[in-house]
């Protein structure tokens, strides 16, 4: 799937989750190539993610900058597995695929 008009919305906004400086966010995303209607040549949403993510890592002078995120998120995780008990496979895989869609935020 290549990226849509729309997903150039949906990355922005997440961009500005990072830094609130579009002048940051827009020269990464205008240099992606579009078509007349503004979806993308060549690319998937994740492949321009991946791009912009890389960028504004460099621009903000960090490696992950979902660290403190990730960090919040793990040590939720650790106080809720305190109270389970899991039984079985079954039980443990449930409680996987719900970690995995867990939000965190």
């Amino acid at each position: 799937m290549k990226a849509k008009k729309l997903c150039f919305e949906c990355l922005k906004t997440q961009a500005l989750k990072i830094t609130s400086n579009l002048e940051e966010i827009l020269p990464i995303l205008d240099k992606i190539p579009k078509d007349s209607q503004g979806n993308a040549l060549d690319l998937t949403p994740p492949q321009i993610a991946i791009a912009l993510y890389e960028k504004l890592a460099q621009i903000k002078k960090t490696q992950d900058l979902f660290s403190k995120q990730k960090q919040q998120c793990i040590q939720k995780a650790h106080s809720i597995l305190k109270n389970l008990q899991i039984n079985n496979l079954e039980e443990a895989i449930k409680m996987c695929v719900l970690g995995n869609v867990y939000n965190c935020t």
